[in-house]
Formats: C-alpha cells, sequence, structure tokens
C-alpha cells in the first residue's frame, strides 16, 4: 500500500515537472524566435532606471514669513536629482476659512486670478536651491492671531527634467501664527494632504 502510495506521488511530481519544462522550453522559444520583442522589453526596463536615477527632483521646503516690510512670504526650492530642472515656475496661493475649520472636502489647488505667480528659472542645477518670496496680506494673519480667521497657504513648482517630461510638487500649510503679549510668532502647520510630488 505504501509503494503504491509513493508511486503516485512520483508520478504527480514527475508530471508537474514535465509541465512546468514544458512552460518554460515555451518561453525560451517565443524569446528565442521574436528576440527584438524582449531586447525592447530589457530596453525600456533600463531607459526607465536610468530616468528615475538621473532626472530632477525638485523639493519644496516650509513656508516662512520675512520679517521686514512689507512682510513676505517665502519658501525654498531645491534640486536633489542628479541633472539640472529646467523652466521652474513656482504658484502661491491661500484659502481663507472661520476659525477652527479645515480645508473644504474636495480641495483641489484653484488657481485664483489677480493674486500672484513667483518668477520663473530657466535652470536649476544639481543640488542647487533657490528661494521664491510672495507678498503677504498682514491684515489675513492679524485676523488668524485674533483668531477670527483659519488661513492656509498652498503652492506647487512646476518644471521638466533632461528628458523634457514635466513634474509637479506641491505644498500646502496652514498659518497657525499667534500673539504672545506684545510677540507674534509666525509659524505653519503642514497640511495632511497636498504635500506630494511626482
Amino acid at each position: 500500500m505504501i509503494q503504491f502510495i509513493v508511486g503516485i506521488l512520483i508520478i504527480c511530481f514527475a508530471a508537474g515537472l514535465g509541465w512546468f519544462g514544458k512552460n518554460l522550453a515555451q518561453e525560451g522559444w517565443k524569446k528565442w524566435k521574436h528576440p527584438e520583442v524582449a531586447n525592447k522589453i530589457n530596453e525600456v526596463k533600463a531607459e526607465d532606471t536610468a530616468e528615475r536615477q538621473l532626472r530632477a527632483y525638485v523639493s519644496v521646503g516650509p513656508l516662512i514669513v520675512k520679517e521686514k516690510f512689507p512682510k513676505e512670504i517665502s519658501f525654498v526650492a531645491k534640486n536633489t536629482g542628479h541633472t539640472p530642472a529646467y523652466d521652474l515656475l513656482s504658484h502661491l496661493n491661500f484659502e481663507k476659512t472661520g476659525a477652527e475649520v479645515g480645508l473644504p472636502d474636495g480641495f483641489v489647488f484653484p488657481i485664483k486670478e489677480g493674486f500672484t505667480f513667483g518668477r520663473s528659472v530657466a535652470t536649476l542645477g544639481s543640488s542647487g536651491e533657490i528661494e521664491f518670496t510672495f507678498p503677504v496680506d498682514l491684515d489675513a494673519l492679524t485676523k488668524v492671531q485674533n483668531g477670527k480667521m483659519g488661513l492656509f497657504y498652498y503652492g506647487h513648482i512646476s518644471y521638466k527634467d533632461i528628458y523634457k517630461k514635466d513634474h509637479v510638487s506641491k505644498l500646502c500649510y496652514q498659518y497657525t501664527g499667534a500673539r504672545q503679549g506684545d510677540v507674534i510668532t509666525h509659524e505653519f502647520r503642514m497640511c495632511e494632504k497636498h504635500n506630494d510630488a511626482d
């Protein structure tokens, strides 16, 4: 009885091994018969890996209120990739809400007419960084400090890599500045969403 069971197991193993070998042979035959297809797939994979390793990656830093008059808000864009980023364009906008109220559901970075676009930059080299500045509504900051309003700043950096592909890095922060006696603390809290990059 035991010998019979062992015999059945050997037959099943041999059948499985034969099926695996057949499929492996068929795949090998396809690659041998159509090597251009296999080569093309390998080329695409290699090119994609090279692009991801060499392309520019521009990140955007936290928002800062510049202690000057008139006051400005700024953030730094830094290229952490191995090649330059081209045609950089910065944008910053704001969304006012009620006090202790977050961004509305479905918020999607509207670009409002009449606000501000930062200056564009032709090239940002590898490991290079540049600061973008924007005018600030001092009255809005004061209302937040007095607990009368909520205020969110959002924006992005758009750029091209050496392969002429477009990329966007986004930022979104809530202004949480407050008065401490005669001292004003300009602080920002990163939003849970809208701080992503491709």
